[in-house]
């Protein structure tokens, strides 16, 4: 998982996120497709990714 989340920070340079951002919002395709700001520390990346997947299967999580 660690490496696959170096992705989403390396890619997160390549691009400006902002405008990416408002346009998948402004879709709304939060029922299939999660949201996650790169431009946020890796851990808050990692929580988002793990808290979206907790979701999808019912899962709860302790703070």
């Amino acid at each position: 998982m660690r490496n696959k989340l170096k992705i989403f920070v390396e890619e997160s340079q390549n691009y400006d996120s902002v405008p990416t951002k408002q346009i998948l919002k402004a879709i709304d395709t939060s029922d299939r497709s999660p949201i996650i700001d790169t431009i946020a520390s890796l851990q808050e990346s990692t929580k988002a990714i793990i808290s979206r997947l907790c979701k999808s299967v019912d899962i709860k999580t302790s703070k």
